[in-house]
């Protein structure tokens, strides 16, 4: 957890926001292309394989089919490889690593105890914002990443419960977030 003051993340996140919204056009572009290879080549293996299925065994071009159907499918899993390392690319910019990645200096941190909970020390008066990340591995073999970048302020009273849940992330579409992601 971090404390920071919330003009500052505003004013960051509004600077973030125009840059990543020119990477995302800029990859954009692309990741059609890639699509396009990779719908082409799954085209040509769709071929070959139907001319693998329809060669038969004493056809004296069976074994050339069958290289080409081998080379297409070659091709297919490159194009695709292509596909997505150049989506998850572009995708980096809709995420919440992307702003968080630029977070630093905060006015505090705090560790959760071993059940979420955490006590981080709010300025009486102005305006603030908690930061948080987690991430969870999931046994499909793939890890969730959690982020929340929630306001608070005191308002002048003297403690103030702040709740980090599903409801409250940055890629959920309620009003409470700061900033929106897609994760």
């Amino acid at each position: 957890m971090s404390l920071f003051e919330r003009k500052a993340i505003e004013a960051l996140i509004a600077a973030e926001k125009i840059y990543a919204d020119i990477k995302i056009q800029h990859l954009s572009f692309d990741v059609d292309a890639a699509k396009a290879v990779q719908d082409q080549a799954d085209a040509a293996q769709k071929y070959w394989f139907e001319a693998d299925l329809a060669v038969h065994y004493n056809d004296p071009n069976r074994d050339t089919v069958r290289q080409s159907y081998t080379q297409a499918r070659t091709a297919a899993d490159r194009a695709e490889a292509e596909y997505q390392k150049v989506r998850e690319s572009r995708d980096f910019y809709y995420s919440g690593a992307f702003y968080f990645g630029l977070l630093s200096n905060p006015i505090q941190t705090a560790e959760t105890d071993a059940d979420g909970k955490f006590a981080i020390q709010v300025p009486i008066t102005g305006g603030f914002v908690v930061a948080a990340k987690a991430e969870r591995y999931v046994p499909l073999g793939y890890t969730e990443y959690y982020y929340w970048l929630q306001p608070v302020s005191l308002d002048g009273q003297q403690q103030l419960v702040q709740n980090l849940s599903s409801n409250n992330l940055t890629s959920t579409k309620g009003t409470s977030p700061l900033l929106h992601t897609q994760d």
